[in-house]
């Protein structure tokens, strides 16, 4: 019997496109959501495209008896629920419990602390592996980093730029929290504590050019140090030139009112049409804060379809290869650069 990989938010938008995906190249699946109705939809959806192997459970993440059994017979879970906070620990815990490996495609910086801190040793001690953020952020950040450490760079940052995107639910959503939460750098050799937008970054683009980059609470912060030989590991990411200077002014009160506004923001955003989510070029930096210099430029064409390869890919590997390495890991500790960044349909500029 093949593997069965459980989806967890497989009827939001990027569940559906991982579904189709997994579905499509013959992966046995099982839909995992609190809407049956919406996953019955897509089951339906699926199986009138020749997608076979297919089930469907019901479970919301405060069920934790419900979680264990909607993931029972499972090999992996791949997490699209987000963001996140701290609302799907239960869901990592069942799989833990239940032997998945895990992968999840949001990426919170608080999530992915916890993980590090509570999830590597029971994972390890499972045998199971355990990849966060494994989307474009903060995958394509991760792989752009190790471009960095090939060649000896001891201070990283690493920025986003997306051109015309609308953002997903859980997007906007995920953006407007990590703004009222501020997180970690990592610096000198600890992770120490910022607020949002707490300093701009001089980011080196294509063709010799420079923009102004706000900072934000990445993964790399987490994820990169462990390899070693790093004194310095940031995100920023770089919008429109207005923006980015309003933020940086404003980035001592900014925690505070988002945070007092969170949920009438959270409350706009589900009213927005879940589908209203666009195609976006997206450049992924890894460069020296110091002097600016370059050292990896990614690039492509659509950022959900990006993330929803980078997942897929992971999974498949994890399935086919077997696990490469136990515990909380990222997809460049795992995987060679160049062949999954082909695979996944990423360009280097350098």
């Amino acid at each position: 019997m093949d593997p069965v990989i459980a989806i967890y938010g497989a009827s939001g938008f990027v569940g559906r496109m991982l579904a189709r995906t997994l579905g499509e190249s013959g992966r046995a699946l099982r839909l995992i959501g609190r809407d049956l109705g919406r996953l019955e939809e897509l089951e339906e959806e699926l199986r009138s495209d020749g997608v076979t192997e297919l089930s469907v459970r019901q479970a919301r993440l405060s069920d934790e008896a419900g979680l264990r059994g909607a993931l029972r017979g499972c090999a992996v879970l791949v997490n699209c629920a987000g963001p996140l906070g701290n609302k799907t620990r239960a869901l990592v815990q069942a799989a833990l419990d239940e032997g998945l490996h895990i992968f999840d495609m949001a990426g919170e910086q608080p999530q992915v602390h916890w993980m590090w801190e509570h999830v590597d040793q029971p994972a390890r001690e499972r045998g199971l592996v355990v990849i966060p953020a494994c989307a474009i952020e903060y995958a394509l950040g991760d792989f752009a980093a190790e471009i960095a450490l090939m060649k000896a760079a001891s201070r990283i940052v690493v920025c986003y730029a997306v051109r015309e995107i609308k953002l997903s639910q859980g997007a906007r959503k995920t953006f407007v929290h990590a703004l009222g939460e501020g997180g970690f750098s990592f610096i000198d050799g600890k992770l120490e504590q910022h607020r949002a937008a707490y300093r701009l970054f001089d980011v080196p683009f294509p063709g010799g050019h420079h923009r102004k980059g706000v900072w934000i609470p990445g993964a790399e912060a987490i994820l990169v140090p462990p390899r070693g030989g790093v004194s310095r590991v940031e995100s920023c990411v770089v919008t429109g030139e207005a923006v980015v200077r309003i933020l940086a002014t404003l980035s001592g009160v900014l925690p505070s009112v988002l945070r007092a506004l969170r949920p009438v923001a959270d409350r706009i955003v589900e009213q927005s049409d879940e589908n209203d989510a666009s195609l976006g070029e997206y450049l992924v930096i890894a460069f020296d804060p110091r002097n600016s210099e370059p050292y990896a430029m990614l690039t492509g064409e659509d950022v959900y379809a990006t993330s929803v390869s980078i997942a897929a890919e992971c999974v498949c590997r994890t399935l086919d290869e077997g696990p490469i390495k136990l515990g909380v890991t990222s997809p460049a500790a795992v995987f060679d650069v160049q062949t999954f960044l082909a695979s996944v349909g990423v360009r280097r500029l350098l």
